[in-house]
């Protein structure tokens, strides 16, 4: 090593040294450590569990937690004076169609609702959209029936369908769970008693939970129904819609069915992951960025491989330290960021080493190193530690989903410095050393474009660009930015002015969604 090259006075001599002398120990022992930890918590907590997003909903005034919450807490307290009440209702009502009408609303509770629910359903499950899509179970060979009153009380009464259901086995129904109502409403006489065996099968809990919250706050001449459906794909609720414009036994029209909440959180897991696939190109295209830069497909697949190892080790560490594998959906949002922060980072690094073997090509690995770890490290260093410290912020939010999403970002972009400092530079070292030839094919690949100055020609249109910005217009651009400031600051003080929602209504999904659609034309 020459005298005009010295890496022993760096204060980052032995780690460079460490670094170029033996860069397959550091990618080793980085890699063994990290796949222990990544298996420790997937043998031990399972992969990823999306099933309890809800709860980071719960916090926001939406529609969706205010069904949620209406359908599965119980809101109303149900009593034998409104047992009665239904009864009666739907006696003096039974045949008042859905549409209108001056008679009183029907009761779900009688047995010509129950069959009209009951025939909605078998002529939903019989059509292709239901078969061929709905979830299946391990113990079940076909379809799993939905979770409504009808098939609730065959259930109970050992039945195979809904359709076996008699006038006297629904009246026996409604009987217990008058009887049962008080028990199932948590011992709504102001003091605790066990629960009698007749009261204790889960059908009573569903049917009332379920259920007959709805239809106590429904002011519809319509019978409305929960339908636990297992299946949520859009073919089965645009299916849904088409039979319920059809006339129900007895002129009775059956509307008003509340999507379960298990099945819309399912379909907003899997809207989110197939949204997420779509990533997959910008990967690709960054990945072919990334290599055209750097010439070396080995960095390539080793700045994936650090994106993924820091969203793996961030999802162990949150999960050893809450002990749950519940995971948000707000959480996987971190992709994107994990895939922004560390290409900009490699390509931080792979700059800074570009030009440390430019003014220095007589020198060892040791001093390359130390001089890119000097320059890209510092810069890397401070833009990761900032972002942390803005995502951090967030911990304290009351909300849960940005609690979650900010403790989560924070680690994933933590993980993403470590591996830029300790891998990235050791996979370099290694690329310089023993990889050639991807060097070789990317010259191949850029000489058409060099050869022919185009990309000369777009870096000196840019140079001369910001320059005419920066220099000859800035007093321009300092008015233009006050002007902004201004015009922001009039439109949220004065007019329009800041406001809060006028409308109750919150959207889960975008407007054009099924469910949504669904929701917003019969959840009043």
């Amino acid at each position: 090593m020459s005298e005009s090259c010295p890496v022993c006075c760096s204060p980052l001599g032995r780690y460079p040294r460490l670094l170029a002398n033996r860069p397959w120990l550091v990618i080793s022992v980085i890699f063994v450590l990290s796949t222990a930890c990544m298996l420790f918590c997937l043998l031990t907590y399972g992969p990823p569990n999306f099933k309890l997003s809800h709860k980071d909903f719960l916090t926001v005034n939406t529609d969706y937690s205010a069904r949620m919450i209406q359908n599965l807490a119980v809101v109303y307290s149900l009593s034998d004076a409104y047992i009665a009440d239904q009864q009666a209702a739907a006696r003096a009502g039974n045949s008042s169609s859905g549409t209108g009408g001056s008679g009183p609303a029907p009761s779900v509770m009688d047995f010509v609702p129950m069959r009209s629910i009951c025939e909605l359903e078998e002529r939903l499950a019989e059509s292709p959209a239901y078969k061929d899509k709905c979830f299946m179970f391990a113990s079940y060979t076909r379809c799993k029936p939905a979770l409504s009153l009808p098939n609730l009380a065959a259930n109970l009464a050992n039945l195979t369908s809904c359709r076996q259901l008699r006038p006297r086995q629904v009246a026996k129904f409604v009987e217990l769970l008058t009887d049962c109502a008080s028990y199932l409403d948590g011992n709504s006489t102001g003091r605790w008693q066990p629960t009698p065996a007749r009261c204790q099968p889960w059908q009573l809990e569903a049917a009332y939970r379920l259920n007959l919250p709805i239809n106590a706050a429904s002011s519809h001449k319509i019978v409305q129904s929960v339908f636990q459906f297992p299946n949520n794909r859009y073919e089965v609720f645009a299916e849904l819609e088409r039979l319920q414009k059809q006339p129900q036994h007895h002129s009775i029209r059956v509307a008003g069915i509340y999507i379960s909440p298990t099945a819309e959180l399912q379909l907003y897991g899997e809207i989110v992951l197939s949204s997420l696939s779509w990533l997959s190109l910008a990967i690709l295209g960054i990945a072919l960025i990334t290599w055209v830069y750097t010439e070396s497909a080995l960095l390539v697949a080793a700045t994936l491989s650090v994106i993924l190892c820091s969203l793996a080790l961030a999802y162990a560490v949150c999960t050893v330290v809450s002990g749950s594998n519940s995971f948000s959906m707000l959480n996987s949002m971190a992709v994107v960021l994990a895939v922004g922060i560390g290409s900009d980072d490699v390509f931080v690094i792979a700059s800074a080493w570009r030009h440390a073997k430019k003014d220095h090509r007589d020198c060892r690995l040791e001093k390359l190193l130390s001089d890119t770890l000097q320059h890209a490290g510092l810069s890397v260093t401070v833009t990761s530690l900032t972002t942390i410290a803005a995502f951090a912020t967030n911990i304290i939010s009351p909300i849960v989903a940005i609690n979650s999403f900010a403790i989560y970002a924070s680690l994933t972009v933590g993980f993403n410095l470590f591996f830029m400092l300790t891998v990235v530079p050791a996979v370099i070292v290694v690329a310089e050393q023993t990889c050639r030839a991807p060097a070789a094919v990317c010259d191949r690949l850029r000489r058409p474009l060099a050869g022919g100055g185009f990309l000369a020609a777009i870096t000196a249109g840019c140079v001369r660009l910001l320059s005419l910005v920066a220099i000859r217009l800035r007093y321009l651009v300092h008015l233009g930015v006050v002007g902004v400031i201004i015009f922001c600051f009039l439109s949220v003080a004065y007019y329009p002015g800041l406001r809060f929602p006028r409308s109750n209504r919150r959207s889960l999904f975008t407007p054009d969604n099924p469910v949504e659609g669904y929701h917003a034309r019969y959840a009043k």
